[in-house]
């Protein structure tokens, strides 16, 4: 039998974050704060931005899908979604944190994540909303590529920053 499409999405959001936990937790910790390139983030930092997105990309899916029409707004508030508080507070607020602390905002976002992803009706993945830069987005589409396909560049980035002397 077929697995339903939020299934396997919820199950490929948990592998990832279960991917990068496993990373994170076989390198000393001292890697985690060292920054390996000027203006690059930390890996701490970098799993700060992952324990806000996972709760926030899947809370906005859940929105638009619970929408009465397509086409109103969601995401970030800005043009330019590097510039949002909400993102940025995230990093500074948690990238100096201890790892127990970021694997508890992990698992807390991850929990959320998969709640609004579980809440989303089988029949609800198309419909869509519009970004602040104007691009009309299907929920499948918020989830595949600003959740999952954000969560797997983030665990690319952390491989190669955990990698680096």
């Amino acid at each position: 039998m077929e697995k339903d499409v939020t299934t396997e999405r919820s199950q490929r959001v948990e592998a990832l974050v279960d991917g990068i936990l496993a990373h994170v937790r076989a390198v000393p910790p001292e890697a985690l704060q060292r920054r390996t390139q000027e203006g690059e983030w930390t890996a701490m930092e970098l799993l700060a931005h992952v324990a806000e997105i996972l709760p926030y990309w899947a809370r906005q899916a859940r929105d638009v899908s619970e929408r009465a029409g397509d086409g109103e707004l969601f995401g970030r508030s800005t043009v330019n979604p590097e510039e949002d508080p909400g993102r940025l507070a995230a990093i500074t607020g948690h990238g100096g944190d201890q790892l127990t602390t970021i694997e508890s905002l992990l698992q807390t976002g991850l929990t959320q994540a998969i709640a609004d992803l579980r809440a989303i009706h089988h029949e609800r993945w198309d419909r869509n909303g519009t970004q602040a830069n104007g691009q009309v987005t299907t929920v499948a589409q918020i989830v595949e590529q600003r959740l999952i396909g954000h969560l797997q560049s983030h665990a690319e980035q952390l491989a190669r920053i955990l990698q680096q002397p």
